[in-house]
Parts: structure tokens; C-alpha cells; sequence
């Protein structure tokens, strides 16, 4: 368990510093400590799961990409993509990160950031290895593990049906409320999700992003109670914005 726990007490860190550079001290210190006792993160930081490393990682990558774009050092520049790459590889749907650092580049640089050889390259390089890995993964290891990236199938996708049926919409609510939010968090994220605050649009493309992701791969998260891991640290962003 030591892996998981070491991974989950560096992406509380490295998100409690992201949420002082983009929110201020006060709201970073509520969101840390949301982001520490929810159910989600006491349970899933320990468990010998990949979910600790994917968080950390994924919070890494922003983080560093943000100071990047503001500093541009070689280093934050290699932070930035080995975390990037990383994630990808511990799991295919950290894709998703690409829209958060898309906005970060166009705020920082707008259109011009299409010119800037140094992103192009650190695009290059977090996604050849996870090009190359996943193709060997499905050609040698087969179409039926999903979790590891290998294969497509298992009813994890985005259907009609199952994303208009009632039920599975009540089951993700029940789970929401009961297993990664609880009551009292709810009320804050609903109050967050309406607040203004300056700094706090990263956040927002990179919930919209999340939830992107929750909609392609709307079978899976249906089906699996840990897939709302993924988007913990933004709910402990949206319920600390007010506070």
C-alpha cells in the first residue's frame, strides 16, 4: 500500500499548490482538507489500485504545465511532460487533460500557442509512448482488458439507451451522494459550481473535460463505483470556491 498512499499524498499536495497559484490561500487550504477527508480519498489513497497514481499524475502534469507557461524553465518543461506521459500510461482516459492544458496554452499565449515549437514537441512526447505501448498491449494482450488500455469492448461505451435509462442515472446520484460526496459536500459543490471567483475557469475546462469522459465512457462508469475518482480533486476546487 505504500505506493498508493505515497502517490495520493503527492497529488494533495501538488493540488493544494496548484489551487494557491490559481484560487488563493484561503480557498486552497478549504479544498485540501475536502480533498483529504472525502470518503473517495480515504478510501481509494490506500487501495492497491492505479486510481492513486492516475490522480497524481494527472494534478502533476497541470501543475507543471501551468508553471511552465509561466516560467518556462527546461525543467518544469520535462515535469510537465513525464508526468503527462505517465498518466497515459497508467490509464488511457487521462486523455482528457489534454483540454485543461489547451486552455492554460491559449490564456497564456492565445492563438499563438499553435506556433510554439516546445508544445508541439511535449505533445509529441507524452503521447508516442502511450501510442506505442496501447498497440502492442491490443495486438498481444488482447481486446478484453479495458482497465489497462488493450481493449475497446465490455459495454463501456457511450450508448442511447443505457445513458437515457432512468436507473442508471438514479445509481450514479445514490453514489455520488453516498460513496464520494455525501450530503454536506454535495450542497458545497452545488454552491461552488455557481460561484465566481477569479482563477477558478482552469478548473472549470478541466470539469468539462472530466465530464466528456464520463460521457464517452458513460457504460464504465456506470457499471464501476471507482470511476468517479478521477474528477475528486475538482470537486474539492468547486465545494471550496465559496468558502
Amino acid at each position: 500500500r505504500v505506493p498508493s498512499i505515497a502517490f495520493s499524498m503527492l497529488g494533495m499536495f501538488l493540488l493544494f499548490r496548484l489551487m494557491q497559484l490559481t484560487i488563493g490561500q484561503r480557498a486552497a487550504t478549504f479544498g485540501l482538507i475536502y480533498y483529504a477527508f472525502a470518503p473517495t480519498s480515504i478510501y481509494f489513497g490506500r487501495v492497491l489500485m492505479s486510481e492513486p497514481a492516475m490522480l497524481a499524475l494527472s494534478i502533476a502534469f497541470i501543475y507543471f504545465f501551468f508553471l511552465y507557461t509561466r516560467r518556462g524553465s527546461t525543467f518544469l518543461w520535462f515535469a510537465a511532460a513525464l508526468s503527462a506521459s505517465l498518466a497515459f500510461l497508467v490509464k488511457l482516459p487521462t486523455l482528457h487533460l489534454g483540454i485543461p492544458a489547451l486552455f492554460i496554452a491559449h490564456r497564456r499565449n492565445g492563438w499563438a500557442a499553435l506556433r510554439r515549437w516546445d508544445l508541439w514537441a511535449m505533445a509529441f512526447f507524452t503521447l508516442a509512448p502511450a501510442v506505442l505501448y496501447y498497440h502492442h498491449a491490443h495486438v498481444n494482450i488482447g481486446p478484453h482488458y479495458f482497465t489497462v488500455g488493450v481493449g475497446f469492448g465490455g459495454k463501456m461505451w457511450f450508448n442511447w439507451r443505457q445513458f437515457l435509462s432512468p436507473s442508471a442515472w438514479s445509481l450514479m446520484t445514490q453514489r455520488l451522494l453516498k460513496d464520494h460526496l455525501t450530503a454536506v459536500g454535495f450542497a458545497l459543490l452545488l454552491l461552488g459550481l455557481f460561484y465566481r471567483r477569479p482563477g477558478a475557469a482552469l478548473f472549470r475546462w478541466w470539469l468539462a473535460a472530466v465530464l466528456l469522459y464520463i460521457v464517452v465512457v458513460w457504460g464504465g462508469n456506470v457499471r464501476q463505483t471507482y470511476y468517479p475518482v478521477s474528477y475528486t480533486h475538482l470537486r474539492a476546487h468547486e465545494t471550496s470556491l465559496h468558502l
